[in-house]
Order: C-alpha cells, then sequence, then structure tokens
C-alpha cells in the first residue's frame, strides 16, 4: 500500500464527515459492490432457507443470514479498499478474491467480534493490513480513540435497517384501501397467534434481507472513512502527502533552478573586481605598495606608529568619554527582578467594528420587516390549516359541513337469512335474475363455507376471516373441492371489496360448478 497513490483528499476530519467520505465511495463504486454482495448473498439466503423450511425452523434460516453478515462485509471492504488507491476492480474479480481475502481474520469476526460494535474501524485494521496477530493488536488499540464514534455508527446504521423494515410492511399497508386495513390486520394477528406462520416468516426473512443489502455496504463504507481518518490523523499521512509532493515539484525544478544558480554565481564573480576597484577609485584611496622588506619574508617586527592627537576629532572625544561615564556608572553589571501582571483583551472587543449610521438603521428595518413577514406567514400557515382542517382530519366530529356520503356498497343491506334456505343454488339464482347479484354471491358464499365446515378436517372458528377459511380448504381431501372453494372465495371477494360483480355466463358457470360437486349446496 503506496500512500501516494490514493484518489482521496487526506486531511483530518470529524467523524461524520469521515463516514461520509466512506459512503462517499460505496456510492462511487455502487454498481461493483452490490451486484458482488447480491452474487454472494442470494445464494446463501435461498439455501439457509429451504433447509429452515424443511425442518420448520425459518426462524434460524433469518438469524444465521444476520449472523454472517461479516463474511458479506468483505465484498465492499475489498472493493472500496482498492478503489481508494486507484484500483478498479471488477464484479467477478472481487468474488474470486473473496476466497483469501481476510480467511484468517474471519473466525474472529464470527465469534467473539460479531457483536462488537466498532466492527466496521476494526475489520480494515486485520483483513487489509494483515501482519502477526501481535501486531494487529496494537494496531487495533492505537485505534481504540475512535471507538465511540464506530460504536455510534453502528448503532445508527442498526436503527436505519430496523426502519426500513418497518417502513417497507407500513408502506405495503397504505396500498391497501382504507375499509381493508382493519382486517388486513386482524388477519396478520391471526397468522401470528396461530402459529401458522410459514409465510410471515419468509416475509420476515426477504424484509431482513433487504433491508441489509441496502445498509450493510454503506456501513462498511463508513467504517472504512473513519479507518483512513484515524490513520492520516496519527501518522500524518496528509503531510507526509504533501511533503512527497513538495520533493516531486522540486526534483522536476532541480536542473533549471542549478543552471540559474550558477549563473547567478557566475555573475557575481564577475561583477564582484569591478564593483570594488570602482570603489576604491570613488574614495580616493591608493592601495598599499609592498616593499622588499615584506617580499623578502618576515623582520623584526614593526611598532604601529601612533596617530597624533591633533588628528582625533571632537565626536571621537565626546564618544570615549561618553563610555568612561557608562562603565563609572554604579548600575552597570547588575541584574534586577520585575514582575509584571498584563490582562489581555480581546482586540475586537477592544475595537469594535462599527458601522456606518446608514447601514446600521437599514440593517434595523430589514430584521424588524423580516420580523413582520415571518409572522405573517405563520398566520397564513395557521389558518391555512384551519380552513382544510374537514379534509385532513376526517376522524373528528366538531367540523360542519356535509357528511361523506356513504358508496352505494356500504347503503345497500344484504337482507339474508340467519340460517340457510333449503335449495341454496335455486335461491341464488333467483336472487340473481331479480338483480341482487351481491345477495345472491354472498348466499353461495355462506353455503360454501358451510360445506366447508362440514367437509374440512377441523371446525371452523366462530367469525372465521376469507383468509383463515382458504387455509382451511387447503385440507380437504378432494382437489376439486379445494378448486372450487377457492374459485368462490374469489368471486366473493371482487363482488364484496371491489364492487365487481361476475358476469352472467361467469355466475352461471359458477351456480353449475357447485351444484355438480356433491354434497355442497344442501
Amino acid at each position: 500500500m503506496r500512500i501516494e497513490d490514493l484518489k482521496v483528499v487526506l486531511r483530518p476530519r470529524g467523524g461524520f464527515q469521515a463516514a461520509d467520505l466512506g459512503m462517499a465511495l460505496v456510492r462511487a463504486n455502487a454498481r461493483v459492490v452490490w451486484l458482488g454482495w447480491l452474487a454472494l448473498v442470494l445464494p446463501v439466503a435461498l439455501a439457509l432457507n429451504l433447509a429452515g423450511w424443511y425442518l420448520d425452523m425459518l426462524w434460524l434460516a433469518g438469524l444465521l443470514l444476520w449472523w454472517l453478515k461479516p463474511v458479506f462485509e468483505r465484498i465492499p471492504l475489498y472493493v472500496i479498499s482498492r478503489a481508494a488507491f486507484g484500483e478498479q476492480v471488477s464484479v467477478s474479480q472481487a468474488l474470486r478474491a473473496q476466497a483469501g481475502f481476510g480467511l484468517g481474520s474471519l473466525p474472529a469476526y464470527l465469534l467473539w467480534r460479531r457483536l462488537g460494535l466498532a466492527r466496521s474501524l476494526m475489520m480494515p485494521v486485520d483483513m487489509l493490513e494483515g501482519g502477526p496477530s501481535s501486531l494487529r493488536r496494537q494496531r487495533r488499540h492505537a485505534l481504540l480513540g475512535d471507538y465511540g464514534m464506530a460504536a455510534l455508527v453502528t448503532w445508527l446504521m442498526a436503527h436505519i435497517e430496523l426502519l426500513l423494515s418497518v417502513g417497507i410492511v407500513v408502506l405495503s399497508g397504505l396500498m391497501l384501501p382504507p375499509d381493508m386495513l382493519g382486517d388486513a390486520a386482524r388477519e396478520l394477528w391471526e397468522i401470528i397467534r396461530s402459529g401458522d406462520n410459514t409465510y410471515s416468516s419468509l416475509a420476515m426473512n426477504g424484509l431482513a434481507l433487504v433491508a441489509m443489502t441496502v445498509i450493510g455496504p454503506l456501513y462498511v463504507g463508513a467504517g472504512f472513512g473513519l479507518y483512513l481518518d484515524a490513520r492520516t490523523r496519527r501518522e500524518a499521512w496528509d503531510i507526509e502527502l504533501g511533503l512527497r509532493r513538495l520533493r516531486q515539484r522540486l526534483l522536476a525544478l532541480q536542473r533549471p533552478l542549478s543552471a540559474a544558480l550558477l549563473a547567478i554565481g557566475l555573475g557575481l564573480l564577475l561583477t564582484a573586481s569591478p564593483l570594488a576597484l570602482a570603489q576604491d577609485a570613488s574614495s580616493g584611496e591608493v592601495p598599499p605598495r609592498k616593499t622588499v622588506s615584506d617580499v623578502d619574508g618576515p623582520g623584526p617586527m614593526k611598532q604601529p606608529v601612533a596617530r597624533p592627537a591633533a588628528t582625533s576629532t571632537a565626536s571621537e572625544q565626546a564618544f570615549a568619554r561618553a563610555v568612561t561615564q557608562a562603565y563609572a556608572h554604579p548600575d552597570f553589571g547588575q541584574q534586577r527582578q520585575r514582575q509584571e501582571r498584563r490582562v489581555e483583551q480581546d482586540p475586537a472587543a477592544t475595537n469594535p467594528i462599527r458601522l456606518p449610521d446608514l447601514f446600521a438603521g437599514l440593517a434595523s428595518v430589514l430584521s424588524t420587516l423580516g420580523g413582520v413577514v415571518l409572522w405573517v406567514l405563520l398566520g397564513i400557515a395557521l389558518l391555512a390549516i384551519v380552513l382544510t382542517a374537514r379534509r385532513w382530519l376526517p376522524w373528528l366530529r366538531w367540523q360542519r359541513g356535509p357528511q361523506v356520503v356513504p358508496s352505494h356498497i356500504e347503503q345497500q343491506a344484504l337482507g339474508l337469512p340467519d340460517t340457510l334456505p333449503e335449495g341454496i343454488a335455486d335461491h341464488a339464482q333467483r336472487l340473481w335474475q331479480q338483480g341482487r347479484g351481491r345477495q345472491a354471491m354472498a348466499l353461495l358464499y355462506r353455503g360454501s363455507v358451510a360445506a366447508l365446515d362440514r367437509l374440512g378436517q377441523q371446525p371452523l372458528p366462530a367469525g372465521a376471516t376469507e383468509a383463515q377459511c382458504l387455509r382451511a380448504a387447503r385440507h380437504l381431501p378432494e382437489a376439486s373441492q379445494r378448486e372450487l372453494f377457492s374459485d368462490t372465495v374469489r368471486s366473493w371477494q371482487q363482488t364484496a371489496w371491489a364492487g365487481q360483480l361476475p358476469s352472467d355466463a361467469g355466475f352461471a358457470a359458477l351456480l353449475q360448478r357447485l351444484r355438480q360437486q356433491p354434497g355442497w349446496l344442501t
């Protein structure tokens, strides 16, 4: 790993900024990350759910899929760790690399480190840096200063994953008509309470798989961003990269800079001698000549010739007297200690910025006008809420005006007897011919439910819903009976909930099938 190959801008960041950097790497390589994730997760999820269905332990399949998340998290970690250094990998390369990527550290993340809150921060240390276990332990301890931020990221991602699963369920409920929400909620509760939760367990496993697929790679990217930021702050990667770039620029300028320095040096040498001669000529001094004694070698020591006192100027004499007086002063050569207390003040406080009077008045007018505008907008919003309360608060009873007119189906009473009449098929045919198709379909549905109660292996509970009747019909002895009851219920649901009556031919065909089934409409 060479940090000079990094394609991301390294600088000390805050915790959330570092996590966002890692998630940006995931988004930049989204196709490879999520395709590789799905290529590994989907076969494992299918195998676990089939085994759970066979063993009647679908809850265990969902738990195992969640527990194996560290195995799947290696794919986004492998992709973004290469992309950060400018290496683009394909989906097939990422999948092939999983055979040997971080296998030595994987058992720890599936056992005692599985529930660790800083798993996303520690996985890059073990799976990217490698090395002996003692060295990896030291590296993990060096990153403990960022444990709190990593734990916060884990906590947030877990709750976002849970909210995503719940949000999908709520969105599915919002797609139902309002008058069916109560029945759907009761049916869901009956499924959970009755213990027949095969399909509900499969649905929950599917929701967990969707949420894990969406959030899992982003969680890995956030941990990788924290890892890069931690190493940048502790090892000064940004400073090292800056120095290396500066060295590269200096190396590129080495030859031109050397030539320039050489030219400057030669120019100084060439101009130094003429300049000195010109200065001597301007001062009027003639360089001393060498005598014979100077050339022949050392001779007896010559005494310096003293300058006459008359040649000393008045200024030099005054300076000599001042020096003598300074040396004779009693304070010369002594040391003193003095303590001072200074109060530092904010320069901005001592020198406040003063706007001109015109700007100050304009700012005051704008602030007053802004406050008035905000109050006006608040009043308009409150007035709009009050005027539209009848539309978005229909459950309140205090609003005035015409009430919502019930639909035609809600006003229409079935008017069926409490007990089933003799000759259900003939009675239903007469109702159909009289134009009372909803009553005819209701009578056929009631007759089919009574037949299911007689022919089924176990009696129906009181107030059984349509879904419960359909599940009980799966245990009928003959396939024709199961199919007939299912078609009758579907036709009744189309009539009751969608308001769509079958055609005359469709009603006649259904009635003929009911009559031909022995022991059904009796």
